[in-house]
């Protein structure tokens, strides 16, 4: 009788645990489908997002043709992380050109200055203009290094995203946002270090 009694609760126990196996399981398959789904949606909505930011750009027709992939590229950052300047313009194209042009115009300033003038020119390449880039610089920023940071954030950017980003599939494109970002984030960062002799004696002077 003793034997009999023992079995079954040794019975009951294995049919306890094996019943609590099954239902552990099952939550954490349940937990992975639910993971699965959320990941698949979120790709979507990002899909969704990119799709209609790029919508947005190509409505807006850019004058300047040979200019038209960095403006555009810069047009896509503005769509995808609000700036705080962005209240500032009509729409996202015209944040991309303004943005686009400050960028230029500072390597213009800083690799093309006046400072080459007294050389006939020949010193481009190896002089650079500081004063006359950071004067410009402060025009856009009170804070200089600021400035420039923005400056070579932007210009990085625009030259590392695709050509014709209305070509590029909405996944594929968002990834190559994520890591011009990153880039961008990286050499501006890297430039404002490598230059803080330049701002310095530049400020002391002003």
């Amino acid at each position: 009788m003793r034997k009999l009694i023992l079995a079954l609760v040794v019975a009951g126990l294995s049919t306890s645990c094996y019943m609590a196996a099954e239902t552990t399981q099952r939550s954490v398959d349940a937990g992975r489908l639910t993971m699965k789904q959320t990941t698949m949606t979120a790709k979507g909505a990002t899909a969704g997002a990119v799709a209609g930011a790029v919508a947005n750009i190509m409505l807006v027709p850019i004058a300047n043709s040979v200019e038209k992939a960095n403006i555009r590229a810069l047009a896509f950052y503005c769509e995808m992380e609000n700036p705080a300047d962005k209240k500032e313009y009509k729409n996202c194209v015209e944040w991309g050109q303004a943005h686009w042009n400050m960028a230029k115009q500072f390597n213009k300033h800083l690799y093309y200055g006046k400072c080459h003038n007294k050389f006939l020119g020949f010193s481009r390449g190896l002089l650079k203009c500081w004063d006359e880039a950071f004067d410009y610089a402060k025009i856009i920023g009170k804070d200089l290094e600021k400035a420039v940071y923005q400056l070579k954030y932007d210009y990085k950017y625009s030259h590392c995203m695709p050509w014709r980003i209305e070509s590029e599939k909405p996944e594929e494109l968002y990834q190559k946002h994520l890591e011009c970002k990153k880039e961008a984030r990286e050499e501006a960062t890297e430039f404002v270090k490598d230059i803080k002799d330049e701002i310095d004696e530049y400020l002391a002077k002003r």
